[in-house]
């Protein structure tokens, strides 16, 4: 059966849509890239964490519901409507999620014996990674991403994952080192460790954890980089920062979402740190590491959210100076305490506070990358410019852009690069 994938949200979802695709591989059924080529399954992984990207799995299946035979909608969407599913999208023949993944290939063959469904596999029941690595299909091939854990037990008040992922789970360290070496022997130069909280891992079987996981990874043979994301404060200790320190392929680049910079919101988001707290982390960061790119995540007009809370989050930017700030309007979310909350911020005033803190730390993103010119630095390239033909694209080890004129042989690559110019979201440079 020739199958497509379309993949909305995060990269815990790609991760999940590339086993989605080796498993319907294995099982002996053909991946097709691109659509128009004729399909007869297509499938949708999706994301509920705001309210838009949770509609467009249901436009984009309706769009195209004349170009197969069977549909399959999945991930966190799946998970959090269940059988409502079938109710808004009729023509829908299963819905599945993270944990089983493995059972599509025995659904497929029950639709094509005639068996009309639909079935419902969404549920904590099973196992929410792959135990054969390596995915033939994984990233670009200079890059992947290594799920270490699934779900979450913070239960942040506005957030839905733990609802739709589940309480956290803990893969095996074996299990993970096992899949990061098959992926270095296929020629990956970087391995990003993901999860919901990754800082909050511990081995199921021998104890270890999160620093101790990034210590036994460096010690693989190869050149390679580690990232990972996501962190939680309350999580992010010395011992992760020791570990940036000492390790040779740990790259230096942190993301760390702040979320709000007023303690008094922080509370109604159930965050349990505070300010004050989160820029001692930072402070400790920088002083043990030094040269290290920070970025974070930030929440604009929560429920109750004053102007006085609002200016608190742009004195927490001025004081920390992220390099890279991904930055939101509240979106409410069914089924957490924050959709309870009375949403007080009128839509125009959440705009209005958004634009100012993207104008805010657009300009201290601009400073930062100014702050690069004129150093040497590694990049693994990645690919050709979007903008420029002429130019090839990488990322250095603290995750910004870089372009600079070469050809497709240095794709796959570490080059050394001189900056030129830096830019408000990326860099310009010379093989050096």
């Amino acid at each position: 059966m020739r199958f497509y994938v379309k993949t909305y949200g995060c990269q815990m979802n790609v991760y999940d849509s590339d086993r989605l695709i080796d498993v319907l591989k294995k099982a002996g059924h053909v991946y097709v890239e691109d659509l128009e080529k004729g399909v007869e399954l297509l499938v949708v992984n999706t994301c509920a964490v705001r309210e838009k990207p949770e509609e467009r799995p249901f436009s984009f299946l309706t769009k195209f519901k004349d170009k197969a035979r069977f549909f399959g909608f999945g991930g966190c969407v799946a998970q959090k409507l269940k059988e409502k599913v079938f109710e808004k999208a009729p023509f829908v023949n299963f819905t599945f999620g993270s944990y089983t993944i493995d059972r599509i290939p025995e659904v497929l063959e029950r639709l094509e014996k005639g068996e009309k469904g639909p079935f419902d596999l969404t549920g904590f029941d099973g196992y929410p990674a792959s135990r054969h690595p390596p995915y033939p299909v994984h990233s670009n091939g200079i890059k992947a991403f290594v799920k270490i854990m699934e779900g979450c037990d913070n239960f942040c008040s506005y957030c839905i994952v733990p609802y739709v992922r589940g309480r956290e789970f803990y893969r095996s360290s074996k299990e993970i080192v096992e899949e990061v070496k098959h992926l270095l022997d296929m020629g990956v130069k970087e391995i990003t460790l993901i999860g919901q909280n990754v800082n909050s891992y511990k081995d199921p079987e021998r104890g270890i954890d999160f620093p101790e996981l990034l210590y036994e990874l460096d010690k693989l043979d190869g050149r390679f980089w580690i990232r990972y994301t996501t962190s939680h404060p309350k999580d992010f200790g010395i011992r992760l920062v020791e570990a940036h320190k000492d390790l040779e392929k740990l790259c230096n680049h942190v993301h760390l979402p702040f979320q709000s910079g007023s303690n008094r919101i922080l509370r109604l988001m159930n965050r349990r740190y505070t300010r004050e707290e989160y820029l001692e982390k930072i402070d400790m960061l920088k002083k043990e590491v030094g040269d290290v790119a920070i970025s974070a995540d930030c929440i604009v007009g929560f429920p109750g959210e004053t102007e006085r809370d609002f200016l608190d989050t742009i004195d927490l930017l001025e004081k920390v100076r992220f390099d890279l700030v991904y930055s939101f309007i509240y979106s409410k979310r069914e089924g957490t305490k924050a959709a309870s909350m009375e949403d007080s911020v009128p839509l125009e005033e959440k705009r209005r506070r958004l634009e100012y803190l993207l104008e805010v730390q657009g300009r201290i993103s601009l400073e930062k990358n100014r702050e690069e010119e004129g150093r040497i630095l590694d990049v693994l390239v990645e690919g050709f410019s979007r903008r420029d033909a002429g130019e090839v694209s990488g990322r250095t080890r603290k995750n910004k852009v870089v372009n600079f004129p070469g050809g497709d042989k240095l794709i796959g690559r570490f080059v050394k690069v001189k900056i030129k110019e830096g830019y408000r979201n990326s860099l310009k440079g010379v093989i050096e």
